[in-house]
């Protein structure tokens, strides 16, 4: 009878996995944004119980520098698959040039 609880509730070992552990998912600098949604998302399938898909993308947002951060918080995406193809045209245009960080121009120009 023991051995059945234990294999009825192993998943419960207190290693769980918390939002918090999502908030500290970065983009590893080689990573497409694709690649890197992607792995957040398999992270946050760790997550019991799972989040809703709009509290998923909130989060998602709220980790988000820079104009990632700033595009991404007007989007209206209603699931995540299609919150990953405006992130990836996002960065597509910023890799064309059509959307320039000038934040990173401030920065240069206060420092001279």
């Amino acid at each position: 009878m023991a051995q059945d609880f234990i294999k009825k509730y192993e998943f419960n070992n207190g290693d769980d996995f918390h939002i918090a552990n999502l908030l500290k998912v970065k983009k590893i600098s080689h990573e497409s944004f694709q690649e890197y949604a992607i792995r957040w998302r398999l992270e946050a399938s760790k997550l019991h119980p799972s989040l809703p898909e709009e509290k998923l993308i909130s989060t998602f947002i709220q980790i988000q520098e820079g104009l990632y951060y700033d595009k991404l918080l007007g989007t209206c995406a209603h699931n995540f698959s299609n919150f990953i193809k405006v992130g990836k045209e996002i960065e597509n245009y910023i890799q064309g040039g059509r959307i320039v960080d000038n934040s990173a121009k401030q920065v240069v120009h206060q420092n001279f």
